[in-house]
């Protein structure tokens, strides 16, 4: 049977980069198969390494899930409350995209729009320009949308 990844090694850990889209509970479960958990890039070069990785996929615009979310699971407007899930430490690097986080699309009050999860963007999407300047940007989002992935695995 032929992987449906590829894998890189980065820093000590193995990347299983996976491309076909998933919802962020989903993503997450097939991590926890694998051995570990969504991708974390803990430094500005592993977060250009997976904008690099993910890049050649094919398409107008990609976001991968990232291996971060609010503190306690506690949807915030403040980008000091999220913290790695691996670890549990707040990041000492930010990419946050600017106006961001912002738990969800103040417009329609629905709770099903709330953004729980965050995304790393790869590349912009084609009705929003404005985002063009923020490849490598976080941005929390709903956590039932389907994105691209990757899982890190540390040694045992």
């Amino acid at each position: 049977m032929l992987a449906d990844y590829q894998r890189f090694e980065l820093n000590g850990r193995t990347v299983l980069l996976f491309d076909a889209p998933s919802n962020h509970a989903k993503a997450r479960e097939r991590c926890k198969h694998e051995g570990g958990d969504l991708f974390a890039p803990y430094t500005a070069q592993e977060n250009d390494w997976i904008v690099d990785k993910f890049s050649h996929i094919p398409g107008s615009y990609v976001q991968a899930w990232m291996g971060m979310g609010p503190l306690n699971n506690v949807p915030s407007f403040d980008a000091s409350r999220y913290v790695w899930y691996r670890t549990g430490q707040k990041p000492n690097y930010s990419a946050w995209v600017p106006g961001q986080p912002d738990f969800g699309n103040p417009r329609t009050g629905n709770p099903g729009d709330q953004e729980t999860c965050v995304q790393v963007v790869i590349h912009h999407p084609p009705w929003d320009p404005s985002w063009r300047a923020f490849p490598g940007g976080w941005d929390d989002i709903n956590c039932l949308n389907k994105k691209a992935y990757a899982c890190e695995i540390w040694s045992r």
